[in-house]
C-alpha cells in the first residue's frame, strides 16, 4: 500500500487536508478446505454421482479426511498450488483499492465553522473459484468486479460556548458497482462420464442432457441423447422439412454449459444534517 497525506493553512483562519491511498492485495488459492466427507441424506442424483467418481478416482480424500486432516483439491489435483481445469482466472484474488479525501476547515473567527468533505473510493477486483470444491472437474466461477464511491458533504457548525449550539449541513453519496460473473459447467466432468458410459455404468458421456420427459413435452422424442449438431435424426428431419432450422438447433446434450451474468447497482442518497444542543 502507498499513502500519501500532507495539510496546508494558508492563514489562521483555513486549513486543507489531504489524503490518498492506493493498495492491492493478492490472495492465492481457495479459502475452502475439506474437513468431512459425507453425503447428505437423502441423496441427490448429482451428489451421489459426484460422490461415486471421488471415492472411485480419488480414494485418498476420504481416507484422509478420516484421519483429521483439512485438505484442499481442485480439479484432480491437490494443494493450493494446482491449477483450474475449467474458468478463465486462476483461483485466489487480485483486488486494488484507491482512496482519496480533501476536507476543507474555514473558521469564520466569531465561532462558526464551515466543513467541507469531499472523498472518493475506489475499488476492482479479479476471482476464481473451483465452486465445486472438490477434485472432480465440474464447476467454476469467475468475476471481474468494479466499485467506486464519491461523497460530499457540508457543515456549519456554531460555537460551542454558549446555551444553545447547533450544525447543519447536506451530504451527498453515489455508489456504483458492477459485476461480470461467468459459471462454468463440465457435463463430461473432466471425461469421466465418458468412461462410465463405456462401461454401461451410466447412460450418456454427459450430464447435461434434456430429460425424455421434456422432449416429448416439447414434440421432439426422437431426439432423445442427441449429442451431435450432425445427429442424423435431426439432420433428416431438418431435411425433409418435418422440423425448421438445423440440425444443431436440435442438439440435447452438450459437453459444457455456461452462464454469463452481468450486475449493475447505482445508488444516489442525499441527507440533511442537524444537530442542537442547549446547555
Amino acid at each position: 500500500m502507498i499513502r500519501i497525506s500532507g495539510s496546508w493553512e494558508p492563514n489562521e483562519n483555513l486549513s486543507i487536508d489531504f489524503k490518498h491511498a492506493d493498495g492491492e492485495h493478492v490472495r492465492l488459492g481457495s479459502t475452502v478446505a475439506i474437513k468431512h466427507w459425507e453425503m447428505a441424506m437423502p441423496p441427490t442424483s448429482t451428489s451421489g454421482l459426484a460422490f461415486t467418481i471421488t471415492n472411485t478416482f480419488h480414494p485418498l480424500i476420504p481416507q484422509t479426511v478420516a484421519a483429521g486432516e483439512q485438505i484442499g483439491y481442485r480439479d484432480e489435483n491437490m494443494g493450493a498450488g494446482s491449477s483450474l481445469v475449467l474458468g478463465m482466472n486462476p483461483e485466489g484474488t487480485d483486488t486494488t483499492t484507491s482512496d482519496t479525501s480533501l476536507r476543507i476547515n474555514y473558521d469564520f473567527g466569531d465561532g462558526y465553522t464551515f466543513t467541507s468533505t469531499t472523498g472518493r473510493a475506489e475499488y476492482e477486483y479479479t476471482d476464481g473459484i473451483d465452486a465445486d470444491f472438490a477434485a472432480i472437474v465440474l464447476v467454476s466461477r469467475d468475476d471481474w468486479s468494479t466499485y467506486d464511491q464519491t461523497s460530499q458533504e457540508f457543515t456549519i457548525s456554531s460555537p460551542t460556548d454558549g446555551d444553545f449550539s447547533w450544525i447543519a449541513g447536506l451530504h451527498w453519496d453515489s455508489q456504483m458497482q458492477d459485476i461480470d460473473r461467468l459459471i462454468e459447467l463440465d457435463g463430461t466432468i473432466g471425461g469421466v462420464m465418458g468412461i462410465f458410459a463405456a462401461m454401461g455404468a451410466a447412460p450418456d458421456p454427459s450430464i447435461l442432457t434434456m430429460p425424455l420427459a421434456t422432449l416429448t413435452a416439447m414434440g421432439l422424442p426422437m431426439l432423445y441423447q442427441n449429442n451431435s449438431a450432425n445427429d442424423p435424426t435431426a439432420a433428416y428431419l431438418v431435411s425433409v422439412g418435418v422440423l425448421p432450422g438445423t440440425a444443431a438447433d436440435y442438439q440435447t446434450m452438450f459437453d459444457q454449459t455456461t452462464r454469463i451474468g452481468y450486475w449493475t447497482q447505482n445508488t444516489e442518497p442525499k441527507r440533511c444534517i442537524s444537530k442542537a444542543r442547549c446547555k
